[in-house]
């Protein structure tokens, strides 16, 4: 069985090479199974380290966490027996599983400890720590999905300890590669994952990460992230977030354009232009626009733009002007459209007229912003209640209705329980048909206006909930999120998401992976047997889970053969044979092409 998962065809193998990881888990079982009848064989040393490969392989039981305990076990067991030193572990797990990549870092000792060191097996990460008497070694991440790409030790918190930070990546199609950036604060047991705010982003997407994670900020050290939406596309997002004592927090960003591959930017074509106004603000996408714009649009034998490509950028050039208040490059920008247009029919001459038509003063900006969908209304109402220099809430209010944006509803709310309350309000814009929600909070630097989502009315019935270390509200079916401050006074709010109700079906599956996890402990056969049988008799007893349409088939898939196997495996130990053959003959019987079936014709004899 060590070797079935190479048996599998290009096909079987099935997409991104799933069916591959997961048939480790067969493996996997033959591996415990052959620890568990031959405890003192002098294979033993090799079968216990192939089934923490193929436990590192299997997709199931990486997803449940097993094989960085296991290796905790292995690596513990090793130290404190001396059968090598903290030093030659890397070159312990080499010399036992030649293709694993294993890294050893050794940091300061933190208090009550004489060594301190973190472990890397692949994407597999322990800390490690020598204590007078004792090597202690706990899991710190294990994600099955993603590859090992780097790590780095920086103080990032300011106490003078390094936090260790960690890069993964896995592939992601035609995007190149997605990858994470998890980072640990090792100062105390146990350890303590540092966090990103609920509406920032751990994760990257990148098509040829380089240089470090953690760079040299403003009186702090930073984690600098590069985003390359695209493959092929020369255009990058930088951005830099701090430890703000809480959470990491977005300090700064800004696009990066690789001039000497401008031809490239045909693989970006319209992404740019139209999603960077989801996440970027005008005082950003604008040095991009304008780096870009000698090269726009880019054309090769594939891709041909519209003749008028570059008045669109002209077009959005001048609007993003206008969102950061200079009228006068606002009205350049879209009076050169209309006088020295691409070419006599651009189709960007009415829109710059229609803009331009409503914009006098950056008091007309809204309505000018709602005559074309290339502007972003609700940044609009978001920079002006951050530049108008208010700090109440009533006159605030006042004042964006002045500006002309209609306000449809508004009041006083409580949203972090701090007995300072926070205004909320909704707005419809006339060339939109939602209605959005919005929050006014009271910062150390004014008031600021934060987007939440949409809303099915103008006055929604808000609901509040309060868990254990956030507040949490809800404006709408399905539409709950938490809110908290952030040391600056601002608010962050992100989406809550309801635990799904695990069903009966699933919850006995989960009580037979705890009872086979006995069973391969030591647990005593006929235990785990009388736990296999009560699961089976109850009247939720469901072991393909594939037939309720209401889960995933990959996330609980059919354990059949397994539960069955098992419960031969009890009989065969506990001394019932007999039941032992008739359960191993169900198995082979009902599930032909289940590697249990290979297993079970190893131990039946044929009658003659």
């Amino acid at each position: 069985m060590e070797n079935y998962p190479e048996t599998l065809s290009y096909i079987d193998r099935g997409y991104h090479d799933y069916s591959y990881y997961e048939a480790f888990y067969f493996a996997a079982q033959a591996g415990q199974e052959a620890l568990l009848r031959f405890p003192d064989t002098p294979r033993g040393r090799s079968w216990r380290w192939w089934l923490g490969n193929d436990l590192m392989q299997s997709s199931w039981f990486a997803d449940q966490g097993k094989p960085s305990n296991y290796f905790v076990g292995l690596v513990s067991t090793s130290l404190n027996s001396k059968e090598m030193t903290v030093d030659e572990l890397p070159e312990w797990i080499s010399a036992n599983m030649p293709d694993v990549s294993a890294t050893l870092i050794q940091l300061e000792p933190i208090k009550g400890f004489i060594g301190n060191y973190v472990l890397q097996v692949n994407s597999l990460v322990l800390w490690v720590l020598e204590a007078p008497t004792e090597f202690q070694v706990y899991p710190m991440m294990d994600d099955f999905y993603y590859f090992f790409r780097k790590i780095e030790t920086k103080d990032m918190t300011g106490d003078g300890i390094p936090e260790v930070l960690i890069l993964l990546a896995r592939d992601a199609n035609f995007i190149g590669s997605v990858s994470t950036i998890s980072a640990f604060d090792l100062s105390q047991v146990p350890f303590r994952q540092l966090t990103f705010g609920s509406n920032q982003r751990n994760e990257l997407r990148w098509g040829g990460w380089s240089g470090s994670m953690v760079q040299p900020g403003d009186n702090h050290a930073v984690i600098q992230i590069q985003n390359s939406y695209l493959v092929g596309c020369p255009i990058y997002r930088m951005e830099e977030y701090f430890w703000n004592g809480y959470w990491f927090d977005l300090e700064k960003s800004h696009f990066k354009f690789d001039s000497e591959d401008a031809t490239g930017l045909t693989y970006c074509d319209q992404l740019y232009l139209g999603s960077s106004y989801l996440d970027a603000k005008p005082n950003e996408i604008i040095p991009l626009f304008e780096e870009i714009q000698p090269y726009w649009p880019a054309e090769d034998n594939y891709f041909v733009p519209e003749p008028d490509a570059q008045d669109e950028l002209r077009f959005r050039l001048g609007v993003l002007y206008a969102l950061t208040g200079d009228s006068k490059k606002a009205i350049e920008h879209l009076t050169d459209i209309i006088d020295n247009p691409t070419i006599p029919q651009s189709s960007w001459i009415a829109p710059a007229k229609r803009f331009l038509a409503k914009y006098e003063t950056a008091d007309d900006l809204y309505i000018a912003c709602i005559t074309t969908s290339l502007c972003n209304a609700d940044f609009v109402i978001e920079q002006s209640v951050q530049e108008m220099g208010i700090t109440d809430f009533s006159s605030a209010i006042e004042k964006l209705e002045s500006l002309g944006i209609p306000i449809k509803s508004s009041t006083l709310l409580d949203f972090d329980r701090d007995a300072s309350p926070e205004y909320w309000f909704t707005v419809r814009h006339p060339n939109r048909d939602e209605i959005g929600f919005w929050i006014i909070a009271q910062t150390s630097d004014g008031l600021i206006a934060h987007y939440v989502d949409t809303v099915t009315t103008y006055v929604p019935p808000i609901k509040m909930f309060t868990a254990t270390n956030e507040v949490i509200f809800q404006i709408g079916p399905g539409k709950m999120f938490t809110y908290q401050t952030s040391p600056r006074g601002e608010p962050v709010i992100g989406e809550y998401t309801i635990p799904e109700q695990i069903s009966p079906a699933v919850l006995i599956r989960q009580n037979f992976d705890q009872l086979r996890e006995m069973f391969y402990a030591g647990e005593n056969p006929l235990k785990v047997k009388d736990g296999l049988l009560s699961l089976q008799e109850s009247p939720d007893f469901v072991c393909d889970l594939r037939e309720e349409s209401y889960l995933l088939d990959w996330q609980y898939p059919s354990y059949c053969p397994d539960f069955y196997y098992l419960l031969g495996l009890t009989y065969e130990l506990s001394g019932d044979q007999g039941s032992a053959v008739r359960t191993y003959w169900q198995v082979w019987r009902d599930y032909p092409n289940s590697p249990f079936a290979h297993m079970v014709q190893f131990k039946l004899e044929p009658i003659p």
